[in-house]
């Protein structure tokens, strides 16, 4: 590390800002230096020096978009609303310069990370107003946001019946669900949010997760189940199991999610046919002890055993992020082969020769050997 890169982190350990601004304005520093600086201290939520660097830096005539998402983060945070102005100045259009993978970056190394924290402190203290203006800065630094989270110019309220929201932020990356619940009660959905919802009668749920994927978790399934009208954000994996607009109602944007606040405001028979139907649906096929879904199918088990290795290791984040609280292992066949009695609960493999040998060789009872195809077409699946 070099001497200037050296002096600049000491000041920023030391928490001397004075000291870090006096420093960066009388040293000859290489910009894209201080650049590389500030992308680490975003990351580590070190606002205060990000926006002393971040303001140093504009001060010079440099533009780029860390320094834009910097000085608009650090105006949230620390009450700085003309920083906050210049930052979102230019942020949506420096954002759009950058290269698809240079989004990507920015967004799982700085986006993921600093939002998170910040939505769950302020979800906490009920600091809606900083969540909005947070909103706003994801929308402007990731352009695939803007039209899942932008309600247009509409603004009125949508009165009628609500949507209960059960309204945790966990460790799985789920920040977004804090956006969108605040994005649509501040263009005039309905929602309440209950960490218990119970019976109410309208659930909304929401299934975006950090890395932009939409997945399935037995949540709604559990409020048809409940006797709930299911709200649901879209996720492909559902669409086996249910259809939208006949069990429960599904959205992709928020202006989506207004539209169907219209629904229930001005067809209370419709929604309530779709309600019912739901309930059935759920309470026929998917009890406690059969649920679908690759992930969901599998949640009564103590483990999971995916007997091929390379789609056990593609599937893996998806189920830890999903279904934490399953018991996870990793087998290959030959493994399994050697010592059947590894698998403590339902191996999965997507080849029928393979099912054939872990029963004919392995000895595993046939019920304990699902094909993936077998499960993913099936609604009732034994776990």
């Amino acid at each position: 590390m070099s001497d200037p890169v050296e002096t600049v982190v000491r000041l920023v350990n030391e928490n001397n800002h004075d000291g870090l601004l006096d420093y960066v304005r009388t040293t000859p520093i290489d910009p894209n230096q201080l650049l590389t600086i500030l992308y680490h201290l975003l990351a580590l939520r070190h606002f205060a020096p990000a926006l002393v660097l971040a303001d140093h830096l504009q001060e010079g005539g440099f533009r780029h978009q860390i320094l834009s998402l910097a000085l608009a983060i650090g105006g949230v945070v620390l009450d700085r609303p003309e920083m906050e102005t210049r930052g979102m100045a230019d942020l949506s259009a420096l954002a759009d310069r950058l290269t698809p993978q240079q989004q990507a970056s920015t967004y799982a190394q700085i986006v993921v990370p600093v939002m998170r924290h910040l939505a769950g402190a302020y979800l906490r203290a009920n600091d809606t107003g900083r969540i909005l203006k947070l909103l706003a800065i994801l929308k402007a630094d990731v352009p695939a946001m803007r039209e899942i989270l932008d309600a247009g110019e509409e603004s009125d309220q949508l009165a009628g019946p609500g949507m209960s929201w059960a309204g945790e932020l966990s460790d799985e990356g789920d920040f977004l669900h804090v956006f969108w619940y605040c994005a649509a009660v501040a263009c005039g959905v309905p929602i309440v949010r209950d960490p218990a919802p119970g019976m109410a009668a309208c659930h909304i749920r929401f299934t975006s997760r950090a890395g932009r994927d939409r997945v399935l978790t037995r949540g709604g399934f559990e409020s048809m189940r409940q006797g709930a009208l299911l709200v649901q954000e879209y996720a492909e994996e559902m669409h086996r199991h249910c259809t939208p607009g006949v069990h429960y109602l599904e959205f992709a944007t928020l202006r989506e999610l207004r539209a169907i606040a219209r629904f229930l405001r001005e067809h209370p028979e419709e929604a309530e046919a779709i309600r019912q139907r739901g309930q059935a649906l759920a309470r026929q096929r998917y009890d406690h002890e059969w649920l679908p879904g690759v992930v969901d199918g599998v949640a009564g088990s103590r483990w999971l055993v995916l007997c091929e290795v390379e789609e056990a290791l593609a599937m893996l984040d998806e189920i830890r992020r999903s279904a934490p609280h399953i018991g996870l292992r990793i087998l290959d066949l030959a493994a399994i082969l050697a010592d059947p009695g590894r698998v403590d609960g339902v191996c999965l493999t997507d080849r029928a020769e393979v099912r054939e040998r872990l029963v004919r060789v392995g000895g595993l009872a046939p019920e304990r050997v699902i094909l993936l195809e077998a499960l993913r077409n099936s609604p009732r699946v034994p776990v």
